[in-house]
């Protein structure tokens, strides 16, 4: 069986989390697609339902109470294992019969693993879409990082281009990590190296597939909590699609002296990328965006020590406005003092209007509403840019 077959027709769980901490062993006969995490059992396709219902019966599982356990161990009618990790489920009623919602975070085939996260894994590979040709390769806390780029080689093209041409990039990127790690440690790189792409290149790369290599032996994992959502990027924060000195000057910091800067910032800084991260890929309406940037902004310049944020100021205003001055490239979009302090002033106003709801409050809409969510993106990068160079410049002398 391939471990990309859509379909996997379970007969047995062996450990489904019921009441007390303890497990119930379950024969099923199930197909669901390993493409989705997120799955429901009716309770004819149940073998063996008596065992649900004398659980339930017996008040070892309570309908509409949500049941956890970090791994499920399942077996399909091949007698092949997996696991399920992140399971939850919930029993429910519809007209006198029942029925299991359950899903999970990453499906492992082939194996049972209690302990996914402290898995000792020597390698992992992966591909993933990316618009631009990333190519890499450097260490990072003993690990190895590979990317490359997958061109499209054929005796046709290579013929009329001439022998020095690489082919045609198909917008696929190989990604191999290599270095004794738990898995976690090294999942969170890999993630983390997304994010760094995102700082850079203005969108990160996603993965739902990993190969990893446990000491001879090589699984497949499938992580839905990793997938695509670039869609919700495309609909949401817009930046403008010129050339600015800006925009080559974030592409060009994508190496690994910042990337090694970029993992001390991650761990140092709390939440102020995961919510710069996840204001760019939201779908939220457009007016949001100039509101939680702002905020973004005002908690990185606090980490960075630019606000001044003594009783009596108006620490957000001072905070937004300090940030655009150390901005490098802050005159493609506001050339003067006056456009600077103006422009701090109404972010000021939209986020009290925001803040208080008020009907009748003065923020920003339309192009307006564009233009400025556009600068405070474009500040934030800049500034955690030259925080990382200045770390690198910092370690390297």
């Amino acid at each position: 069986m391939n471990s990309d077959d859509r379909k996997l027709n379970i007969v047995k769980i062996l450990n489904l989390p019921i009441e007390d901490d303890e497990v119930a062993d379950v024969d099923i006969s199930f197909e669901f697609d390993n493409n989705t995490n997120a799955h429901r059992i009716f309770g004819k396709n149940i073998e063996n339902s008596e065992v649900i219902r004398e659980l339930v019966k017996h008040k070892k599982i309570k309908p509409y109470e949500k049941y956890k356990c970090e791994y499920l161990f399942v077996v399909d009618e091949h007698g092949n294992k997996y696991t399920l990790y992140g399971f939850s489920y919930v029993l429910k009623y519809y007209h006198f019969e029942f029925y299991i919602d359950f899903s999970f975070n990453v499906l492992l085939f082939y194996e049972h693993f209690e302990n996914l996260k402290n898995l000792t894994v020597e390698q992992a590979e992966f591909e993933a879409e990316y618009s631009k040709a990333i190519q890499l390769d450097f260490t990072y806390n003993n690990v190895h990082i590979i990317s490359e780029p997958q061109y499209e080689l054929t005796p046709e093209i290579l013929e009329w281009m001439g022998a020095n041409f690489e082919g045609i990039f198909t917008k696929r990127i190989k990604f191999t990590l290599t270095g004794k790690q738990s898995f976690e440690k090294l999942e969170k790189i890999i993630w983390r190296l997304s994010e760094f792409a995102f700082l850079c290149y203005e969108n990160m790369f996603f993965y739902d597939r990993l190969i990893v290599y446990v000491g001879e032996n090589s699984y497949v994992l499938k992580c839905f909590n990793r997938a695509n959502n670039g869609e919700s990027r495309k609909k949401s924060l817009y930046t403008k699609s010129t050339n600015t000195k800006s925009k080559v000057f974030c592409i060009k910091a994508l190496n690994s002296k910042n990337f090694i800067s970029f993992m001390t910032f991650r761990e140092d800084s709390g939440i102020i990328f995961d919510v710069f991260r996840t204001t760019a890929y939201s779908n939220s309406f457009r007016e949001d965006y100039p509101l939680r940037l702002s905020q973004t902004m005002e908690g990185l310049a606090n980490y960075l020590d630019i606000a001044d944020t003594r009783p009596g100021h108006d620490s957000f205003r001072v905070a937004i406005e300090r940030s655009l001055y150390r901005n490098d490239y802050i005159s493609e979009y506001l050339p003067t003092s006056k456009s600077i302090t103006d422009f701090s002033g109404r972010i000021r106003e939209h986020r009290v209007c925001f803040s208080h709801v008020k009907k009748d409050g003065k923020y920003l809409k339309d192009d307006e509403n564009e233009q400025y969510a556009e600068v405070l993106y474009t500040t934030i990068r800049i500034l955690i840019i030259k925080h990382l160079q200045e770390n690198s410049e910092e370690v390297s002398s």
